[in-house]
């Protein structure tokens, strides 16, 4: 019989004298090897034996579970030692799919370090894009809130939608400007419970004007959901928006003008007018894009 199980893993046993003779433990370990599922890159494969189990293969999974401090790892239980082609076949169709992110960024960096490999060699190997390798390890850069946050996301508990493509845009503020400024950005998206759009439009504010607070970026960010939300239970945006978007172009060359040019007054008192040109000019630019909509649309109703 071959089964699908979650076993304690105080019960595996590593011991070779209980192997039988013959034992072909390299089999088992290339079969595990030669699964190259996304979600998984070393099988567990253990033997039920009289008082727990014996491991035939998934050293690096075991460690890594370990690491992580669980008490249980989603495993394939055989009951026989014989390698046989029908057994082959039905443990390639047994595929636990419970690994969390940072269990499988721990197994697959393990795996990186152990065989010397480059992650373009691991690429190959796995049989996995290069940058997917990237983005599945970059959890393990991060502070220990953040890869909670991921895992929880991933057990679909409540709290902070945080997600690996989260970090990855961190991960580009870590690069450009600074790791302090990155885990604000972090702290902001779980705070605020920002899309991936919403994060992006965000991490371009802030590489563009590293000196504006994160707490007023993040507030430029809602209040721009706002007003999307507002706008799209509007209906006839009217002649006064229409005025605007006319103008807009003008309006636009204004602000720039105005954001470069040299003020008298102190620091804050810069900040809060940058502030408040960037909103205005968020606000203009959104007002911009549905009114835009709306009038193709309108138009397409009115012309085919």
């Amino acid at each position: 019989m071959i089964r699908i199980d979650r076993v304690p893993i105080d019960k595996i046993k590593k011991n070779p004298s209980l192997y039988p003779e013959g034992f072909d433990r390299g089999g088992w370990e290339r079969l595990a090897r030669s699964i190259s599922q996304v979600s998984i890159l070393e099988m567990v494969i253990l033997l039920e034996i009289d008082d727990g189990y014996l491991q035939l293969s998934g050293e690096k999974r075991i460690k890594a579970n370990r690491k992580t401090g669980k008490t249980e790892i989603p495993a394939i239980v055989v009951d026989d030692v014989e390698l046989t082609p029908d057994k082959i076949e039905i443990i390639k169709n047994l595929q636990p799919d419970d690994i969390d992110p940072l269990e499988r960024a721990i197994i697959l960096n393990s795996y990186i370090e152990e065989e010397g490999l480059t992650k373009r060699d691991a690429s190959k190997k796995l049989g996995i894009a290069r940058t997917t390798i990237t983005l599945w390890l970059i959890i393990l850069e991060y502070e220990e809130r953040y890869q909670q946050a991921i895992i929880d996301n991933f057990n679909n508990k409540e709290g902070a939608k945080l997600t690996l493509s989260h970090l990855d845009l961190a991960k580009s503020l870590d690069s450009t400007v600074d790791h302090k400024t990155a885990t604000k950005f972090l702290d902001a998206i779980m705070k605020y419970n920002l899309t991936r759009k919403e994060s992006i439009d965000m991490k371009k504010l802030i590489q563009k004007y590293p000196n504006l607070n994160i707490e007023e970026v993040s507030e430029m960010i809602i209040n721009r959901k706002l007003l999307e939300d507002d706008l799209a239970k509007s209906g006839d945006l009217g002649e006064d928006f229409k005025e605007i978007i006319e103008s807009f172009d003008t309006i636009n060359e204004k602000i720039k003008v105005i954001r470069e040019a040299p003020t008298g007054v102190n620091a804050e008192m810069k900040q809060k007018l940058l502030k408040e040109i960037l909103f205005t000019e968020q606000k203009l630019q959104q007002i911009s894009v549905e009114t835009f909509g709306k009038t193709i649309n309108y138009l397409s109703k009115s012309y085919l």
